[in-house]
């Protein structure tokens, strides 16, 4: 069975990390890994360049430092293997919820 692999973006604006984790989740092996793309804000010009195949989850979340209420709710109702964070707020966010899942890797540059 696939792994469930939370890649984290704030938006689909066309930043360089965006693009990077877009490109990962877009093409990840699909037999070993299930991509998903939890988003802070779903809207963006890359929006159009995930893959038919590819979960998006829109947390609907203005503000990056607002959205670990959100994040904690998401990671606790999909449970994912790994989570994939590229972005200093969000790597903040994720090292605070780490504790909360101590089977979930997690990810962050």
């Amino acid at each position: 069975m696939a792994e469930t692999v939370f890649f984290l973006l704030p938006n689909f604006q066309t930043g360089g990390a965006e693009r990077v984790l877009l490109t990962l989740a877009n093409h990840i092996d699909r037999v070993r890994f299930k991509p998903v793309l939890v988003v802070l804000d779903a809207r963006g010009p890359l929006a159009r360049e995930v893959h038919k195949d590819i979960t998006v989850i829109n947390l609907r979340s203005k503000r990056v430092s607002l959205s670990w209420r959100a994040l904690l709710m998401c990671f606790l109702k999909y449970r994912p293997q790994a989570v994939v964070s590229t972005l200093v707020h969000l790597n903040g966010i994720c090292l605070t919820l780490k504790p909360f899942f101590p089977r979930t890797r997690f990810i962050m540059r």
